[in-house]
């Protein structure tokens, strides 16, 4: 089993903690590779309790004379009035305690279980919603793709980026990895940056951003240091002003698995889990602990957190942390770190507001009730700065980032809870600027759980499913009054909603079908025009179903998959067709992407056609990750298929293969 078949199988874990401990202490025993540690490391990583605690770091600002010059000095005041450690003995022992605690008080007691180089080896211690999506943008008289972001003027990584000149693509996954910069119009490579052994022994780019002359490669970095969390995050900056010799510029890093990020101007932000395994080994390294953190705008050596910054709520049962980097990555400003005591699961992002969230699962043993609600804390952003200002709750746990969204100051939030029968209900909260709940509906679609949300302004939609597919529309226009208008029920479900104009969103996700035994079992894809002109009746104008049984495409879990060009009425993704018959061999019918033409007039999805990068054999395709489709862009008139082996250019209007180029 390769890892990512590993990372795969992660996703579908459901472990206790003692099961998860065992096996971790077991493989150091063991000494497994450091890739199965990893992969531990990683279920452990969503399964931590999180409760949260704050620090600003801002580390060049003046410091106290008894601090050296590397302490690291919070920049938010005290008016929460949190708690802070004073040795490290100190927090060994409150990491132990609750780690105790949590061991032998599961039942009762609140804890999260998300279910579904430096350069320099020394190490330096110190006492310290959018309508935009896809849409075509111009330079000059070019159009091209955008990334499919949730939230217009926030900007999401991604493994592919395009400026309307230059394609700029993460080729590979899980090592082996270089990211090429390639001129669209020649379609020639025009530099490959491969060179991270001068960072690290073993750098592994995960996404990316460009904006103006910079390019920001987002990349986990293995450090063998490290007992049991071996990786940390870090932001690689080059300047990209000279195309042909791009310059590496500076490095930001901060332990941890990586989270997510965002960029909104010039000001990127990128969020890390660090979990700490110190009731393994008794001769535990003060590095295993505590968080490090780097920035080469002033030193090139890793620095750790001040104890004395290391904050923490007084009822907190968590043994991990939580940091978030903020830089202006067009000044020399040293980056502002925030520290928690926690642990994160999504992320939801506003132009002016971060916003985290954390679950908990309380079951109550003796009654057999499982109590789910979802922490959320919320972080001014601006100026390369990240600043707490609220926290709040709701009951219930959410599927993704689009079940949150801010709307004129108030989050509105889209859960799923177990109610007394332990049978789901879904609910939509509305919450304002302080994150105190102004609104309420509750008790949607029991027995069903959400399978897709989007808000758009005042009007909220949410997709519900067991056996047939409920779409709700939310009137969200009075947030202290959220109101069901209409319900539409059809076969299957959409796992992905997507804005195609003021009235009409598209479904992507899957039909389903009935099994003898009552269940309900996945089949091929479908896609849904829904027309929501009137709220109180919204309708399936028309759908397509997609290959057979066990077709599948990476937009189902991924919204950065989805090909857009609303001007000329284009929607597609990446795909691997089965037929129905061929579902259980090796064989498929069609491994690449598939385009469609949106057709409202005549009320149909038009099947334009499939680009491949390889041929069949019998009319079947042996399947090849190397020639995987993973994005599709257009520049003008052109759209790009990217994968590991090719990228094919083939016209927009006929799907005509233009060129191709292999890497």
């Amino acid at each position: 089993m390769d890892e990512k078949e590993y990372k795969e199988a992660v996703d579908n874990i459901k472990a206790s903690e003692e099961l998860k401990r065992k096996t971790l202490a077991q493989m150091k025993n063991d000494n497994k590779p450091k890739v199965y540690l990893k992969v531990i490391s990683a279920v452990a990583v969503v399964m931590v309790v999180f409760a949260v605690t704050f620090t600003g770091i801002k580390l060049n600002d003046k410091l106290p004379n008894n601090k050296k010059e590397d302490t690291i000095v919070a920049t938010n005041n005290e008016k929460f009035d949190l708690p802070t450690f004073e040795s490290k003995d100190e927090l060994k022992d409150y990491l132990k305690e609750k780690e105790d605690k949590y061991s032998y008080s599961r039942y009762e007691s609140k804890g999260s279980m998300i279910l579904d180089d430096f350069s320099e080896d020394s190490i330096e211690s110190s006492s310290e919603t959018s309508m935009t999506q896809n849409e075509s943008t111009s330079i000059g008289s070019n159009d091209y793709s955008k990334t499919n972001n949730q939230v217009d003027g926030v900007e999401e990584a991604d493994i592919i980026k395009t400026d309307g000149k230059y394609i700029y693509y993460i080729k590979g996954k899980y090592g082996n990895t270089e990211v090429l910069i390639i001129d669209a119009n020649n379609l020639k490579i025009v530099d490959r940056i491969d060179d991270f052994d001068k960072i690290s022994e073993e750098v592994n780019p995960i996404d990316m951003y460009i904006t103006k002359n910079k390019l920001i490669i987002i990349a986990s970095v293995w450090k063998d240091h490290y007992l049991y969390d071996n990786d940390l995050v870090c932001a690689l900056i080059y300047d990209i002003s000279d195309i042909e010799n791009v310059e590496y510029e500076r490095q930001i890093g901060i332990d941890g698995d990586y989270i997510s990020s965002r960029m909104i101007d010039d000001n990127l932000y990128f969020i890390t889990e660090k979990n700490v395994y110190f009731y393994y080994d008794e001769d535990i390294k003060d590095r295993d602990i505590i968080p490090y953190y780097i920035d080469t705008v002033n030193s090139k050596k890793e620095r750790e957190v001040g104890l004395d910054h290391i904050y923490y709520f007084k009822d907190s049962e968590e043994t991990s942390y939580v940091n978030i980097v903020a830089v202006n990555i067009e000044s020399d400003n040293e980056a502002c770190i925030e520290t928690f005591l926690g642990a994160s699961s999504e992320i939801y992002s506003s132009e002016d507001y971060l916003y985290l969230t954390k679950e908990n699962y309380n079951y109550y043993y003796r009654i057999g009730i499982e109590e789910t609600t979802t922490e959320i804390y919320k972080f001014e952003l601006g100026n390369g700065k990240v600043v707490y200002t609220a926290k709040g709750e709701v009951k219930g746990t959410i599927l993704n980032q689009f079940s949150m969204d801010e709307y004129k100051g108030n989050l509105r939030i889209a859960t799923t809870s177990y109610n007394r029968n332990y049978e789901t209900e879904n609910n939509v909260y509305v919450l304002d600027e302080d994150l105190n709940q102004i609104g309420k509906l509750e008790h949607l679609a029991e027995d069903e759980k959400i399978y897709s949300v989007r808000f758009i302004g005042k009007v909220g939609y949410v997709v519900t499913f067991k056996q047939v597919d409920p779409l709700f529309v939310i009137d969200l226009s009075d947030g202290e009054n959220p109101e069901v208008k209409g319900k539409l029920k059809i076969p299957g479900y959409s796992s992905y909603l997507h804005p195609y104009d003021e009235t009409h969103i598209i479904g992507i996700g899957r039909n389903t079908e009935n099994t003898e035994y009552g269940s309900t079992v996945n089949t091929n894809m479908k896609m849904s025009m829904f027309d929501v002109s009137d709220l109180e009746d919204p309708k399936e104008m028309f759908s397509v179903s997609i290959g057979g049984k066990g077709t599948s495409s990476e937009i189902l879990n991924n919204h950065k998959a989805l090909f857009f060009n609303k001007e000329k009425d284009l929607i597609g993704f990446p795909i691997t067709i089965y037929d129905n018959n061929d579902y259980y061999s090796y064989r498929t019918r069609m491994q690449g992407a598939i385009i469609y033409e949106i057709d409202l007039g005549n009320k149909e999805f038009k099947e334009k056609g499939t680009i491949s990068m390889k041929k069949a054999s019998n009319g079947y395709y042996s399947y090849d990750y190397d020639r995987e489709i993973r994005r599709i862009i257009y520049i003008g008139d052109k759209i790009y298929a990217i994968s590991d082996a090719l990228m094919k250019v083939v016209n927009i209007d006929t799907l005509e293969e233009v060129n191709e180029l292999e890497f």
